[in-house]
């Protein structure tokens, strides 16, 4: 399970309130980056975000040991830049829901 940090009504409600129309980027944005994590979070997701780390361990063994093919370093890429996608959004995330929390104006 992808888990973040996450923001209550209340904390959101104080939020906008603070920071006004400048508030609606990070709202926006919230918005847009948990819809993207809560398909991570399904079971099915579950599974592909398994699977797809465990390739690229897989991999990356085969790259650390000199045995990877020219098409198994083209895997490798993708699947690391898969990875490292879904790593960036939940660090957007976390960004996000502590400007909420501490009341800071987004953009």
């Amino acid at each position: 399970m992808i888990e973040t940090k996450e923001a209550t009504l209340e904390e959101v409600s104080e939020y906008l309130k603070t920071v006004g129309k400048r508030g609606a980027y990070t709202m926006q944005q919230l918005g847009r980056i948990s819809t993207f994590l809560s398909a991570w979070n399904s079971e099915s997701g579950k599974q592909l975000l398994q699977m797809e780390v465990g390739h690229l361990k897989f991999l990356g063994d085969k790259l650390w040991d000199g045995t990877i093919t020219e098409e198994e370093k083209s895997l490798f890429k993708v699947r690391k830049q898969n990875v490292e996608h879904i790593a960036n959004l939940m660090r957007m995330k976390e960004l996000h829901v502590n400007r909420v929390k501490n009341k800071i104006g987004g953009e």
